[in-house]
C-alpha cells in the first residue's frame, strides 16, 4: 500500500516537472533586455617575458541603484607584479562608472580574467544604500596575453 501511495504522488509531480521544464525560463529574463553591468577590459595582447603589463577595467552599471563590487584578476597560471593580487572594493552607480588598474607580469602565455563580484559590504556606497541582483552576482571578461 505504501508503494502504491508513493507512485500515485510521484506521477503528478513528475508531470508537473516535465511541464515546467518544457516551458523554460521567463522570456523577460532571457531576452537580454535586463543588463546589470558592463566590463570593458583593456590590456595589451603581447609582451616580453616578465615585462610589466598594465591592465584596466571600466565597470559601468545599468542598475538604477548603486552596487558594491569587488574586482580582481585571475588566471590558470600565476601572475606576477606588485598589484596582480590586489582586490578592489568600490561603489558603482549608474551615473558613476569606475575604473580599476593593475600591473601584472607573466612568464608564459596566459588567459587573464577580470572578475567582478557584487558583494554585500558596509561603508562603501554612500549611506550604505546598495543592491545585489538576485539573478547574477559574478561577472568576468577575459583576454589572452601572449608572451614572446
Amino acid at each position: 500500500m505504501r508503494t502504491r501511495l508513493l507512485q500515485s504522488w510521484a506521477g503528478p509531480a513528475a508531470l508537473l516537472l516535465v511541464l515546467i521544464l518544457q516551458l523554460g525560463p521567463n522570456n523577460a529574463q532571457e531576452s537580454g533586455d535586463w543588463k546589470v553591468m558592463d566590463i570593458d577590459l583593456k590590456m595589451q595582447q603581447t609582451a616580453k617575458q616578465n615585462e610589466t603589463v598594465p591592465v584596466s577595467i571600466r565597470v559601468t552599471s545599468y542598475m538604477e541603484e548603486c552596487m558594491v563590487i569587488k574586482a580582481y584578476l585571475k588566471s590558470f597560471w600565476p601572475l606576477g607584479g606588485y598589484s596582480s593580487d590586489y582586490k578592489f572594493t568600490v561603489c558603482v552607480c549608474k551615473d558613476y562608472p569606475r575604473s580599476i588598474f593593475w600591473e601584472i607580469e607573466a612568464n608564459r602565455t596566459v588567459e587573464v580574467y577580470a572578475v567582478v563580484d557584487i558583494v554585500r559590504q558596509m561603508n562603501i556606497c554612500p549611506g550604505n544604500k546598495a543592491v545585489i541582483p538576485i539573478t547574477a552576482n559574478r561577472f568576468y571578461k577575459s583576454q589572452q596575453l601572449n608572451i614572446e
